[in-house]
């Protein structure tokens, strides 16, 4: 997992032959923390969009900090929901975009 101090990171995905940008972040966000989550392969890729300075944590840290720093597992929670939403509702616009274009 990588804690941003400074500089830009833009994740994205590429799908078929399209790269497509999924989020761009920023001093203060977080990555990588889903495969610590899970233990699954990334699905993305983080690509530094300026010079960055990145502090990492490991699986044991982050188990620990989990259990022992209820500020951090807030933190954790709610960037997972906050991102969560920002799925739906994507996939929401998507799906209407979608369903205008095959209408006749």
């Amino acid at each position: 997992m990588y804690f941003i101090e400074s500089g830009e990171i833009k994740i994205m995905k590429i799908i078929g032959d399209v790269d497509v940008n999924i989020a761009y972040l920023s001093a203060g966000d977080f990555f990588g923390e889903m495969t610590l989550i899970t233990g699954s392969r990334r699905v993305a890729s983080a690509i530094a969009f300026t010079d960055c300075n990145l502090h990492v944590m490991d699986k044991e840290a982050f188990k620990s900090n989990i259990t022992n720093n209820r500020d951090f597992e807030n933190r954790i929670l709610v960037t997972l929901a906050r991102r969560l939403e920002e799925t739906d509702l994507s996939f929401t616009l998507l799906f209407k975009l979608i369903s205008k274009s095959s209408k006749p």
